[in-house]
């Protein structure tokens, strides 16, 4: 059969700890004999080194004397550096930073930059020196490692192709005890995001929903985190009746049935709270019976970016190791096929929660695979300490109209009074990581309110979310309904906190969902608001 052959690698050997560099932290007053190569980022010009030393600022200044234009805030240079290791250095610096607009994110692209430059250059162990003057960006430093660990991650058809990690090992040049213990769980984070990658960015056969299952389980087998998988469609069918709709074309072939992959961590001290992450894993979306036709269809198989993020954030806390959070989370890995049994617009089906939903668009699947598994997650929250619910998904081309790049998030009432958007907003612009906040209206919830006695809820119009006002909003509503959640609001026996994020926008660098890196969002952020 054509499709995808998958080399003899094993994911192991392809990993994150398989293919990062050993990292170690050595003084900055020698460099390590085995490094060949000394990569420096600054936030300052040269002609104000603050501690830049004098054998690596000299060998800068004397590059500048011949090509200024190599001086320019964001542009990496290889330099020759005789006695330095490997008798070069790549340097940038980072910025410009002198803008109201300009943010961590600065520090982030340089290490990115250097690393890209170092692998170019045929670096493979680097040193790697940071001198950071410029307090305004508290988690600057981490920011660095950030881009640069980001910049190694390959698309995994190509790392099981040529299974060759670009750097060996790291040495990082810090005598600072304080910055090193900051720099550790970026390593943990850069896991998390290295298999949110890896889960968003494959074709279609390779990251099935049976391939994400397996990818699940050896991402997790040995971890802190339990794992279990509903593979029987009749099962799921039966459990979860919109994941059973949108799944239904596909049953025709065996390796495209759907998966909800159950993930579990639990603190090894006492719980102070717990959280419910749902993410879409739509492994490909043709549309379904709204066909998405004239190219619309490129791209598709990043629909699983939700997926991808919740099982990237699980990764992150089998590194981590939180004490007191505990951490649930549901991925539903589905293929929205087209075939003779495919569900179809004006079909009425009645949710987990028992709301009946008459179908407006089978374009707009995402909405129905979230809302069944955010009704099972609200079924155990009501009973867990202190719960927030949240769904991650790649949902509306409308979020990309409205915020261009950037994940957003939606709240209910409850949130709302938490303030647990603005809390995440903050942490993530620290982080860069930035989400935008938006707002659920009543309009939203009277845009998907039932049309006639047959239904309770409407599921979406006829037109792409980016041709709709509040194209965005109205799909939160139809998730606090159809899921139930909207009845433990604020004034409820049990509220519930709800928080969809919309990654729409951000699922891939560039916008570009066929070609464009995976971001891995909002891994980084959910990472530091939750357990750090």
């Amino acid at each position: 059969m054509a499709i995808y052959k998958r080399p003899k690698t094993t994911y192991d050997q392809i990993s994150a700890e398989s293919w990062f560099p050993s990292i170690q932290f050595n003084q900055p007053s020698s460099f390590p004999s085995d490094s060949d190569g000394l990569l420096v980022v600054t936030d300052q010009p040269l002609e104000n080194p603050n501690g830049l030393p004098g054998e690596i600022a000299e060998p800068i200044r004397s590059w500048l004397a011949i090509d200024q234009q190599s001086g320019k805030p964001g542009q990496a240079v290889l330099i020759p550096a005789p006695g330095l290791p490997g008798n070069r250095l790549v340097w940038i610096q980072a910025g410009p930073l002198n803008h109201f607009t300009d943010d961590v994110r600065r520090y982030a692209d340089a290490g990115n930059q250097v690393a890209n430059r170092a692998k170019m250059a045929g670096i493979r162990q680097p040193s790697l020196l940071l001198v950071l003057t410029n307090h305004s960006f508290i988690y600057a430093a981490e920011s660095v490692l950030h881009g640069f660990l980001s910049a190694l991650w390959q698309p995994l058809e190509a790392r099981e192709f040529k299974p060759e990690r670009p750097f060996r090992q790291l040495f990082i040049l810090s005598a600072d005890q304080a910055i090193q213990k900051r720099l550790q769980p970026v390593i943990g984070i850069e896991k998390g995001r290295f298999v949110a990658r890896d889960i968003t960015g494959p074709e279609p056969e390779r990251m099935s929903p049976e391939e994400m299952a397996v990818l699940c389980q050896n991402v997790f087998k040995g971890t802190s985190v339990r794992l279990s998988i509903e593979s029987d469609p009749t099962a799921i069918d039966r459990e979860y009746p919109l994941v059973g709709a949108v799944s239904r074309a596909s049953l025709a072939v065996e390796r495209h049935h759907p998966r909800i992959i159950r993930l579990e961590y639990t603190p090894p001290g006492t719980v102070h709270q717990t959280v419910y992450l749902i993410g879409k894993g739509l492994t490909y979306d043709t549309g379904g019976a709204d066909l998405k036709v004239d190219g619309h269809m490129a791209g598709m198989s990043r629909d699983k970016g939700g997926a991808g993020a919740v099982a990237g954030f699980f990764k992150v806390l089998a590194e981590q190791k939180p004490e007191n959070l505990k951490v649930i989370g549901y991925l539903g890995a589905v293929r929205n096929s087209i075939g003779p049994d495919s569900f179809v617009t004006d079909e009425i089906i009645t949710s987990r929660a028992g709301v009946r939903v008459r179908i407006g668009n089978t374009d707009a699947e995402g909405r129905l695979v979230l809302a069944d598994l955010l009704a099972r997650a609200a079924e155990e929250a009501v009973s867990a300490i202190n719960p927030v619910l949240m769904t991650i998904a790649t949902l509306t081309g409308h979020s990309y109209r409205a915020y261009g790049s950037y994940p957003l998030l939606i709240e209910n009432g409850v949130s709302l009074k938490s303030r647990f958007g603005i809390q995440l907003q903050d942490i993530s612009e620290q982080v860069g990581d930035p989400f935008e906040r938006s707002r659920l209206r009543r309009e939203d919830y009277e845009f998907v309110a039932a049309k006639s006695e047959a239904e309770d809820i409407v599921s979406c119009n006829s037109a792409p979310s980016s041709a709709t006002p509040r194209g965005h909003q109205f799909p939160a509503a139809f998730l606090d309904i159809t899921s139930g959640v909207d009845k433990h609001g604020p004034e409820s026996a049990v509220p519930l906190p709800f928080i969809h994020v919309d990654i729409g926008g951000n699922g891939a660098e560039g916008g570009d969902w066929q070609f464009g890196k995976p971001t891995g969002s909002p891994v980084l952020a959910l990472s530091r608001w939750l357990m750090m």
